[in-house]
């Protein structure tokens, strides 16, 4: 004999597809996202402002009447040749630097240039010392070869 099951057919049917969950209707992130940014953009298109680019042709003065002037090196101003309320032009020069900086020893940029003229002598005296040897190298290697000629003949 056989034993009559546990549960009805009709409830075990039902149960099958029970742990799928119940329906639900649920939008993807993607199109919640587009739903909004879409929103926004008919807001931002309704209420929003945006800037005008035109081209112009003239004079441009900055709004506070100054321009900030740079050189290009430190140093202390020599002379100025420019005036107040004057025009002037890109490449006019405005002032001349004095760049030569003293420290305590005095004026540093003349002893460099004089550190740099006995280095410029030096080395002009070794290549001048090196020219003289290799002369006598040459010298020397040429009265070699006759003498190995000679001994050869």
């Amino acid at each position: 004999m056989r034993a009559a099951p546990l549960f009805r057919p009709q409830s075990i049917a039902a149960r099958q597809g029970a742990w799928l969950g119940d329906p639900t209707i649920s939008l993807s992130p993607p199109i919640r996202l587009v739903s909004f940014s879409s929103c926004v953009l008919v807001v931002a298109m309704v209420f929003g402002s945006y800037a005008r680019r035109t081209n112009l042709r003239g004079l441009m003065l900055p709004s506070s009447g100054l321009v900030k002037v740079s050189a290009p090196q430190s140093g202390a101003i020599r002379s100025s040749n420019v005036s107040n309320d004057q025009e002037v032009y890109a490449g006019d020069v405005l002032y001349v630097l004095d760049t030569d900086t003293t420290s305590s020893d005095g004026a540093t940029q003349e002893k460099i240039l004089a550190s740099l003229r006995r280095q410029r002598d030096l080395l002009a005296e070794q290549i001048e010392t090196k020219e003289r040897l290799r002369t006598s190298k040459n010298r020397d290697l040429r009265e070699k070869a006759a003498n190995l000629r000679a001994q050869v003949l």
